[in-house]
């Protein structure tokens, strides 16, 4: 898909044919003729284009022929939730993004009102990346915080979710932590030309993304303990069923040692005693009785 924005006096963006004159271009899920037609026409490097196509591609800053090229990676949410590449390259007044999928901030950039020029739309482009990012890991803290508070009743299907939710915020953080280098560098100034007031807000989202950095690393933590914790506890649980299992079988096995003895056919005290069965069964219950009583007070059962 290849769309051509211009911007009407109103304000708005509005499709046009004329790639040159526009003042933003999104490529999405392109072919390779369009991404021919794409460089040649504004003059962009096509091979830095096809990487845009990689899905591991890295969140970098790079510069080719004076045209800056700025590869970010936001997230989406369909199952399994993770990341994907978006280039922005800026070549004289045209903003291009570029992406292997179709990415649906894009639409809602494209539908405001009093879209402004290249800069601008940089900025909506990336503030949008660091909201939707923003959102995934509070979302996730907050099902992680339900489950470590209640870490003893967690079921094998909540390890499972959280392991999926630590992947997920481990795939956030491999892209966050580039793309603050590249805020960093865009705020700096030196990479591309901004007005002072675009240098403040690129400083305030290489801010928010430090901070969703160290959000992602203490939600990390965060779950790791919880499994640890959880694993402490199975431990414990499995330990306690063990000693059970153990206690209650010297238990069983004394009587039936007993009675073990006194089914052999041979000479064996009280045989010829008309009590010998209430005798014997007294003793055994005895023997029991002590023995559960010394488990219960070494806290084996």
């Amino acid at each position: 898909m290849l769309i051509a924005y211009r911007r009407s006096e109103n304000g708005k963006m509005q499709e046009t044919a004329d790639m040159q004159g526009a003042d933003w271009v999104r490529v999405e899920k392109p072919s390779d003729e369009e991404i021919e037609k794409v460089a040649a026409t504004l003059s962009l490097d096509g091979s830095l284009l096809r990487d845009a196509l990689d899905q591991y591609e890295a969140p970098r800053f790079e510069v080719e022929d004076g045209t800056p090229y700025i590869f970010l990676r936001y997230p989406f949410s369909t199952e399994p939730a993770g990341t994907t590449p978006l280039l922005i390259a800026i070549t004289g007044d045209v903003l291009v993004t570029f992406a292997r999928g179709t990415p649906s901030f894009l639409d809602k950039i494209a539908s405001q009102s009093h879209a402004a020029g290249k800069m601008e739309i940089l900025i909506r482009i990336i503030s949008e990346i660091t909201a939707r990012y923003s959102s995934g890991i509070i979302n996730t803290q907050r099902s992680v915080n339900r489950r470590r508070h209640n870490v003893v009743d967690m079921s094998e299907q909540d390890i499972l979710e959280l392991t999926g939710d630590e992947s997920t915020i481990s795939m956030f953080l491999d892209a966050l932590v580039p793309q603050g280098n590249v805020l960093a560098r865009l705020a700096s100034g030196k990479a591309i030309d901004v007005r002072e007031e675009d240098h403040d807000r690129f400083e305030d989202l290489a801010l928010s993304t430090s901070q969703l950095i160290d959000l992602g690393r203490a939600l990390i933590r965060t779950m790791e303990n919880t499994r640890n914790a959880y694993a402490a506890i199975s431990t414990q649980r499995l330990n306690h069923i063990i000693r059970i299992l153990t206690a209650l079988t010297v238990i069983v096995t004394l009587p039936n040692v007993i009675i073990g003895i006194y089914g052999m056919n041979v000479p064996l005290p009280l045989a010829d005693n008309p009590h010998a069965i209430t005798i014997i069964l007294l003793f055994t219950l005895i023997i029991v009785t002590v023995i559960t009583v010394l488990f219960k007070r070494n806290k084996w059962l």
